[in-house]
């Protein structure tokens, strides 16, 4: 997963990949991950996000919301703030 992120998340791929029923599947992975697969997935793409952020300076937050899996800006810096208490241009070039 990590390896498609700026490709659209496909839920009912995934669960034919894995041959399971729907409810099955979605159960099985909220035990497993205590989320449910698009959260999963929402932040997979935002801690990714995090780590460009802080890696490659000359990236616009744009480039890296739109190869995270993300069509708007506006709304990957509105779920980043939401994720990490802060917008994607103040977590840049700081590391951990």
């Amino acid at each position: 997963m990590r390896s498609h992120l700026g490709e659209p998340f496909d839920l009912r791929e995934v669960i034919r990949r894995f041959g399971f029923s729907e409810p099955t599947f979605r159960r099985l992975w909220r035990r497993h991950f205590r989320q449910s697969p698009w959260q999963y997935v929402l932040d997979l793409r935002l801690r990714e996000a995090r780590r460009l952020l802080r890696t490659e300076p000359g990236l616009h937050v744009g480039e890296i919301a739109f190869r995270c899996g993300f069509a708007d800006r506006r709304y990957f810096a509105t779920l980043f703030r939401g994720r990490f208490g802060r917008p994607p241009r103040a977590v840049r070039g700081r590391s951990r």
